[in-house]
């Protein structure tokens, strides 16, 4: 009876190592499966990230391939220099570049006179060191009037040339 008991007991000891063993390998594969789920969205991640990517340069092509680019340009037109008629100190700009003033409209004032525009136009350029000396004729503004603004510049030929057309 003793060594029956005896082979009892070690047959329970090796049924609870197996079950240790089948315990630690389930455990294993709950670490394995959390690391799948984990790379899984990783690769989600990459994937989402690649479409938006391809799909971002796809937007981007399709913008910029229907631009013409030029280079060394330069803006023309009949410039007309607004200055005071007497000396004075700049005391301030009422405009800034790019601005459109109508005709007799004030762009500065020197000293006590308002300087204005004599013509309806887009500002190209405004003295900006206010508190300077500034001479009777001295610009203080440039004006060019809308129509005669222009643009000339190069355009090489693989950057837009051939998208140019009259009209």
């Amino acid at each position: 009876m003793l060594q029956d008991t005896k082979e009892l007991m070690k047959k329970e000891e090796e049924i609870l190592r197996k079950e240790e063993k089948i315990l630690n390998e389930l455990e294993q594969e709950k670490k394995d499966l959390k690391s799948l789920k984990k790379n899984q969205n990783i690769l989600n991640l990459l994937i989402l990230v690649t479409v938006a990517g391809v799909l971002g340069g796809g937007i981007y092509w399709q913008i910029s391939s229907g631009r013409v680019y030029i280079e060394k340009s330069q803006i023309l037109g009949d410039e007309v220099s607004l200055s005071p008629q007497t000396n004075g100190v700049l005391m301030e700009n009422f405009v800034k570049e790019g601005d459109y003033v109508g005709e007799n409209a004030p762009v500065a004032r020197v000293g006590n006179e308002l300087v204005k525009s004599k013509i309806a136009g887009v500002v190209i350029s405004v003295r900006d060191d206010t508190g300077a000396l500034v001479s009777r004729g001295q610009s203080v503004a440039k004006v060019v009037p809308p129509e005669t603004l222009r643009v000339v510049g190069r355009v090489e030929e693989d950057k837009g040339l051939s998208d140019i057309s009259v009209g």
